[in-house]
């Protein structure tokens, strides 16, 4: 949920060493390593615990750079490219290496400028391919080698979205970004593709020249293309070590525009300006999160707005959040999105979680700081609202667990067995409202006015709507009245048409069916759009609309959005 309308900022306070952060237990090492530990999980050392997501070894080989040379073909939608990994040896004897892959096409591996031998192992439903490089030397621990890759990318690389001229704002040039989190990366590069490994990265990228392109490092530089006088070469240089999953690229028709000493927002041209005035308190951000828990170490923090088909609200991609137009409400009503991403900077990116079992501690801690960055921008009432919300939404994904023996539970992974007390002021609003049109007869419906959401910020509207949304399905005639008295259906802001979409289609409200196939249209993040094809799909009489919408923009959504929503619409 968003912030609340501009309200006088409050002093940030410093943290002291017993807040969030300081602690060299929490932060880790500066270099941004994962932090190590000797605690047992059922019956295994910490550190002896393997990837289950991965098919390379992290505790034979750690990678300590890539250096990548990337060329774009838009025509082929495919990335050539090579990747020179700077392998580390953690043991004695070793005289393979393993990578993970999935649908690239190898063409040549080299160690230490030496031709090895390669070979692609059995294709796992998710892991995807591993490639095993031979050498022709023993490696000892402590020994570093450098592993060189050629290779070429599938058009269906699930890390790549490659949109035609056609499918952009601009409508002149082709669009391309990756998104790697979880485990995508490996169909864009061979790599150790698991958060327990961090590297630094270098990269040179040849595209067409008119075209722009932006990666999550600082920018290093331009090059002509030599071998292509139509192109130019774009250099970037990471020197924090980061996971795989964080490495992006993407190549637009792309502008700038300056919101900070160390802040640009990119965007094309036709969103460029609308998304500086919506992300202009960045820097605010950035330093109320450094007084929290130290110095930003990355150096530039950019914004980039991305095509409607973006799958996420936003990625926390060092050096260049991704975000999704869906947040250009117009008033900065969900700007808490940024504070979230640039919250990640330390956790998540400088402190990682080391498999995707435990994802949970990167969002766990940035919605924490994400929160407190609020308090201080803000006030601490909301904090409390937005925490209280929290823990209602993460009760209703577990009510089962009142059915759990608390005493086996103590031993599992699971929320505390009790229930925290919030300041509800903000909440009560929402709370009574709710009450207020659940209850009301057809007689007492003329009671309702717009002065109702009168003194309500964007926050406390979506509350509204969401809880709403826990009821049986409203009367036909109550949606109707709601949209007379608030017109919901002309406001902006994605979290609140959202929920009102969702509202007025369980109520079976036709009128409703084509806003709902326009906003899962035109934007594609899958917080939005699989609820509503859930529940399009679920209106009898949207059905067969609703899978004929699909099946025609299908091409143009993103490859994992587009999975996931054909499972939703049981076509799969």
């Amino acid at each position: 949920m968003g912030m609340p309308a501009r309200r006088e900022a409050q002093p940030t306070p410093r943290a002291t060493p017993s807040h969030f952060g300081r602690s060299r237990c929490l932060m880790g090492s500066r270099e941004g390593f994962s932090i190590q530990t000797d605690a047992s999980v059922g019956g295994r050392r910490m550190d002896e615990q393997r990837d289950g997501s991965s098919c390379t070894e992290a505790r034979d080989y750690t990678t300590r750079h890539l250096a990548l040379t990337l060329r774009v073909d838009f025509q082929a939608r495919r990335l050539q490219g090579r990747a020179a990994l700077t392998i580390e040896a953690l043991r004695d004897g070793l005289t393979s290496l393993t990578l993970d892959t999935r649908d690239l096409k190898i063409i040549k591996a080299t160690s230490n400028g030496l031709e090895a031998e390669f070979s692609l192992g059995d294709e796992h439903s998710f892991k995807g391919t591993p490639l095993t490089i031979s050498f022709p030397f023993e490696m000892l621990r402590g020994q570093q080698a450098v592993v060189e890759i050629s290779y070429e990318t599938s058009p269906e690389a699930s890390a790549l979205q490659w949109l035609t001229a056609e499918q952009t704002a601009g409508r002149k040039h082709p669009y391309l970004f990756s998104q790697c989190q979880a485990i995508h990366c490996r169909s864009m590069v061979p790599c150790q593709d698991t958060p327990s490994v961090k590297s630094t990265y270098n990269a040179r990228v040849s595209v067409p020249k008119e075209l722009v392109v932006l990666m999550s490092a600082n920018r290093d530089g331009e090059l002509p293309d030599n071998h292509d006088e139509s192109r130019k070469i774009y250099c970037f240089r990471q020197t924090v070590p980061i996971p795989s999953y964080l490495i992006a690229l993407v190549v637009g028709c792309l502008e700038s525009r300056v919101i900070g000493p160390r802040s640009r927002v990119w965007s094309e041209k036709e969103m460029v300006d609308a998304a500086a005035r919506e992300f202009e308190e960045t820097e605010t951000m950035l330093k109320t999160a450094e007084n929290l828990i130290g110095a930003y170490v990355w150096g530039q923090y950019d914004l980039l707005v991305l095509p409607p088909s973006f799958p996420y609200g936003g990625m926390e991609n060092p050096c260049l959040t991704f975000v999704t137009p869906t947040l250009l409400a117009g008033d900065k009503s969900l700007s808490n999105v940024i504070a979230h991403e640039i919250s990640h900077s330390w956790t998540g990116n400088l402190v990682t979680n080391k498999t995707w079992e435990h994802f949970w501690l990167n969002e766990g801690h940035t919605v924490y700081l994400e929160r407190m960055i609020g308090r201080c921008m803000f006030d601490e009432e909301l904090r409390q609202f937005e925490a209280n919300s929290g823990w209602k939404s993460l009760l209703e994904a577990t009510e089962v667990l009142d059915q759990i023996d608390w005493n086996a539970w103590f031993h599992s992974p699971g929320i505390p067995p009790f229930t925290p007390h919030y300041n509800t002021s903000l909440t009560d609003g929402c709370i009574s409202l709710r009450k207020k049109w659940t209850t009301a007869s057809d007689s007492e419906l003329s009671c309702f006015s717009e002065e109702d959401l009168k003194n309500m910020s964007s926050q406390q509207k979506i509350e509204f709507l969401a809880l709403l949304l826990l009821e049986p399905p409203l009367r036909l005639n109550k949606v109707e009245k709601m949209q007379e008295v608030y017109n919901f259906n002309g406001i902006k802001n994605a979290e609140i048409k959202f929920r009102w979409l969702r509202l007025c289609l369980r109520s079976r409200w036709e009128k409703a069916i084509p806003l709902a196939l326009q906003m899962v249209t035109v934007q594609g993040r899958m917080k939005f759009t699989r609820p509503l094809y859930r529940d399009l799909y679920n209106f009898e009489k949207a059905r067969q609309q609703t899978i004929d919408t699909f099946m025609k923009n299908k091409p143009s959504m993103h490859p994992i959005t587009a999975a996931l929503v054909a499972k939703d619409l049981h076509l799969v």
